[in-house]
């Protein structure tokens, strides 16, 4: 494992009473391991979700640049008609 980082949570009181249960089982050593398992479970699991989300973001902004040149485009069309029209 890496650089670790301390942080502060806040839980229900089950729920650390539910984490405690595991603890003392002994099948994690502290409510730190538990969380990091929990944490890395829910990672794997949500992972795919995450990346297909990121991906359709990325193709939605692609798709809006696109959009936005092409409306720059039709603008300097049309004000090239324009001024071939005031000729």
């Amino acid at each position: 494992m890496g650089k670790t980082v301390r942080i502060t949570i806040r839980l229900p009181e089950e729920d650390v009473d539910y984490i405690d249960t595991f603890v003392g089982t002994g099948e994690f050593s502290n409510r730190s391991e538990f969380i990091r398992r929990a944490i890395r479970k829910h990672t794997r699991e949500t992972a795919p979700e995450v990346t297909k989300a990121i991906a359709e973001k990325q193709e939605l902004a692609a798709a809006m640049l696109r959009m936005h040149q092409v409306q720059n485009q039709m603008d300097e069309m049309k004000r090239a008609i324009d001024r071939l029209a005031q000729k």
